[in-house]
């Protein structure tokens, strides 16, 4: 018996644990429904993107001084930096690609599209 990939919902370890069962029982097949378990690595990496993602946009600016600058020396304004940490970035990713989605037939006609 091989390994299993799934994403960290409960009801997943729950199913792992119910095959050892059936296994142990009509095949007499130890099975380590811990060890057989792998984690999706895209979702673990979803669920870290949004839980930093949350903490970012719900972060408290307000000891912040009101300017400051880039690595170029150039002066950033604390209220436009604020407002748009504050967007819900997944939200406006999702927006541009249904958007992008949606003009392809017409961008197709002056640009290569594969």
């Amino acid at each position: 018996m091989g390994h299993f990939t799934l994403d960290n919902a409960a009801n997943n370890e729950t199913a792992m644990e119910k095959l050892a069962q059936i296994l142990l029982q009509e095949c007499k097949f130890i099975f380590d429904p811990k060890e057989s378990c792998i984690c999706c690595f895209p979702h673990i990496m979803n669920i870290c993107v949004q839980h930093t993602i949350d903490k970012y946009m719900n972060a408290d600016f307000t000891n912040v001084a009101s300017q400051w600058f880039n690595t170029l020396g150039q002066p950033i304004a604390k209220t436009g930096y604020v407002s748009a940490v504050h967007q819900n970035l997944i939200e406006l990713g999702r927006e541009c690609v249904l958007c992008a989605l949606c003009f392809r037939p017409a961008l197709s006609k002056f640009l290569p599209i594969n």
